[in-house]
């Protein structure tokens, strides 16, 4: 085993991808998150303690499609992974802002809320698989063993996804959604978002 100083640094923007990362993983690299619980991405700014591990991480692991808008300045390295940049994407969605215009420019037309599908997360997780066997440190062999566990789970939700949603019939599958986040969702399962309230 390598000691805790001797493991590779992944930094990771939300806590959603921190997550997947730690998932993958696992005791191979020490995994921080920046983003705590209910932060609105689109506003957090990272301390500067914060900023510092993000420029100093063997891997940098962000979202991307806009979706950090308030770590813009700060999302600048070479070690970087933008798993929205493995993902097909859809068109994005308006969002419930001040500054609707300038939000929507910021994003461009790319939805960013990928992880609401798990084939595409899939995608994306083996993007992530290869940007972590590319860091020095990281037994690959392990690594690649977790990768496939984990891969493994989202076929599976995948599956029970769909299997619980056969009881709706295709005319019903309609969405009404708080917030604009559930494109990829409908997308893979066949709803229609009708709106946001």
């Amino acid at each position: 085993d390598v000691a805790d100083g001797d493991r590779p640094s992944i930094v990771v923007t939300t806590n959603i991808l921190g997550d997947v990362v730690g998932e993958v993983v696992g005791d191979l690299a020490d995994v921080e998150v920046v983003m705590p619980l209910g932060a609105d991405p689109h506003d957090f700014a990272p301390s500067a303690k914060q900023a510092e591990a993000m420029e100093n991480a063997d891997l940098l692991v962000v979202n991307g499609a806009g979706f950090e808008e308030g770590m813009d300045g700060v999302i600048d390295s070479t070690t970087i992974f933008v798993f929205a940049d493995s993902i097909e994407l859809l068109e994005g969605a308006a969002h419930d802002h001040e500054d609707e215009a300038t939000h929507e420019d910021d994003h461009g037309a790319a939805d960013p809320h990928v992880w609401t599908d798990p084939a595409r997360m899939i995608v994306g997780v083996r993007g992530l698989g290869a940007a972590l066997a590319a860091v020095e440190g990281i037994d690959r062999e392990a690594l690649g063993a977790r990768l496939d566990g984990y891969i493994g789970k989202l076929e599976a939700l995948d599956a029970d996804i769909a299997t619980a949603l056969d009881a709706v019939p295709a005319d019903d599958r309609v969405l009404v959604t708080n917030h604009e986040v559930f494109g990829y969702f409908a997308d893979r399962y066949g709803f229609e978002v009708v709106g946001a309230v």
